[in-house]
């Protein structure tokens, strides 16, 4: 296990009503009379009410609003840049995102781009550090990508999906009701649940030895994930279910179970170029596909992992090392299908895509991508082989 420091300053408000409390967090932030902006998406937020309960909250609060809805999946640089000149007209000293993922990344990226003199792009291409931030609070409607609890961002721009992190833009508060996840379609269900799933396996395969606390409870997160994503998908409105998937959700991205080890996170870096290179491709249906493949490429680097995942995740035993391994990865997506995910490029409607193009794109900021194996542009090449 190696040296570690873990920083999460965000204080997290989990079940029924908790999103009445917005005002007061704010007001305990930055005070009354102050200017907010509220960022938000679709019209699932409106239709929905939430964001009538959160605007309401800030009123009565005596908090001052505007309003940046629109945020749409895979969120742009564009509409980052559009948030930055409103904040900075109306002088906005916090920011509270009600949404998922792509609402809270935007969210944060606006309240690093807000005080920096350059261009915010920067943080995203040339790894320009955050140094200063406003305040982000978050209001939860998707629980998948554990932007609520993470330092990281993740934006796409003319053609890059590409991230940024620092302790910084970890939200101050985050508030989690599970009510306002009945109505989620089935495609952000499956999505969201294999996104927080991926977020663990980036830390689960490691090289790291002697991790066995972290490894086991990110073991039985994820078949905690599995078990309640499967209830969900059959009864929408199982509020219990959906406390477990938010809560493992949230947690699954915070940093807690990458504690002490090297992560990986090839999977995620093959697959954003994947959604950037077709923005309809949900993120979560985009790492079905690519997890399997990534799995059965890299797993002879550390047979014994394999067997451990195998054994203890997906529940499987077969009567040789490799026989196990292989049962493992059919089993995940054999999950992922249950789910109703597509495994392939042709279900995902990207065999058209240029793997050549995207492997060189997925190693050409890092070098190389991964830590489990190093991959090289020629290995990305060989798992985009084994997505078809």
């Amino acid at each position: 296990m190696e040296n570690f420091e873990f920083y999460n300053p965000t204080k997290l408000f989990f079940g029924r009503g908790q999103e009445t409390r917005i005002g007061s967090l704010l007001v305990e932030k930055v005070g009354t009379d102050s200017q907010v902006l509220v960022v938000y998406g679709g019209q699932s937020a409106k239709k929905s009410g939430l964001l009538d309960k959160v605007t309401s909250s800030l009123k009565a609060s005596g908090i001052n609003f505007v309003e940046l809805g629109d945020v749409r999946p895979n969120p742009t640089y564009e509409k980052v840049k559009e948030g930055v000149v409103l904040a900075r007209e109306k002088n906005i000293q916090a920011i509270v995102a009600v949404g998922g993922g792509s609402v809270i990344d935007t969210a944060k990226a606006i309240a690093i781009c807000v005080p920096y003199g350059g261009e915010g792009w920067d943080f995203f291409e040339k790894g320009v550090v955050p140094k200063k931030a406003l305040p982000v609070a978050c209001v939860l409607t998707l629980p998948a990508a554990g932007s609520e609890q993470s330092k990281r961002i993740v934006i796409s721009h003319q053609g890059r999906k590409l991230g940024t992190g620092s302790d910084i833009v970890r939200p101050f508060a985050s508030i989690i009701n599970p009510e306002f996840f009945f109505t989620l379609p089935p495609k952000q269900v499956r999505a969201g649940v294999i996104d927080m799933m991926s977020h663990i396996m980036e830390r689960y395969f490691t090289q790291t030895p002697n991790t066995d606390f972290i490894s086991g409870q990110a073991e039985a997160a994820l078949r905690s994930i599995m078990k309640n994503g499967l209830i969900v998908r059959k009864d929408s409105q199982n509020y219990e279910a959906w406390s477990q998937i938010g809560l493992a959700g949230s947690f699954a991205h915070n940093g807690f179970y990458g504690l002490g080890q090297k992560e990986d996170w090839a999977c995620h870096g093959i697959e954003h170029e994947i959604s950037a290179w077709d923005e309809t491709i949900t993120h979560g249906e985009g790492l079905a596909v690519v997890t399997p493949a990534w799995m059965t490429y890299v797993w002879k680097e550390n047979p014994s992992r394999f067997v451990q995942f195998a054994q203890n995740v997906m529940g499987v035993k077969e009567d040789t090392e490799e026989k196990t391994v292989l049962a493992g990865i059919a089993a995940l997506k054999n999950f992922f299908k249950e789910m109703g995910a597509p495994v392939t490029l042709a279900e995902l409607h990207a065999e058209k895509l240029d793997p050549q193009e995207l492997a060189e794109k997925a190693v050409k900021i890092p070098g190389t991508l991964g830590n489990f194996k190093k991959l090289h542009s020629e290995d990305i090449l060989k798992i985009f082989e084994l997505m078809r």
